[in-house]
């Protein structure tokens, strides 16, 4: 009955997906936040369109301690905020991940080369860097 806060990494659909969910759910009267994680410096330079990878749990993790210990919802969005602002990662591959049931990995980085700047939903890095 104090609201929700809906933090995920920065993903046009889980952009898309989240933003949605916020709406019905402000629509219902049920007072929604977004906390945005953008805490991979190497998927860019501005911060707004970083991608959200290993940071996502610091951030969770922090907001989640507001909210066991009775902070408000404006608090726990706040620290959210906050945390995100603090929270820096840099996201490298040595290779692509094979999804289950699948043969063959979703991306191939060059021998002697890391993808710089991955995303956790199995995107290839912004690019392939020699080590």
């Amino acid at each position: 009955g104090k609201g929700v806060v809906l933090s995920f990494g920065n993903y046009a659909g889980d952009t898309m997906n989240f933003g949605l969910a916020a709406e019905r759910l402000n629509a219902e009267g049920i007072d929604t936040r977004i906390v945005v994680v953008t805490d991979d410096i190497a998927s860019a330079d501005e911060e707004s369109k970083r991608r959200g990878i290993a940071g996502d749990f610091s951030v969770f993790k922090a907001m989640g301690a507001a909210a066991a210990a009775g902070a408000d919802l404006d608090e726990v969005e706040r620290i959210g905020n906050a945390s995100n602002t603090a929270t820096r990662t840099i996201g490298v591959a040595f290779s692509g991940c094979t999804m289950p049931g699948a043969t063959e990995p979703l991306f191939t980085v060059p021998d002697g080369h890391l993808g710089l700047g991955l995303g956790i939903h199995g995107e290839p890095g912004i690019q392939d860097v020699p080590l």
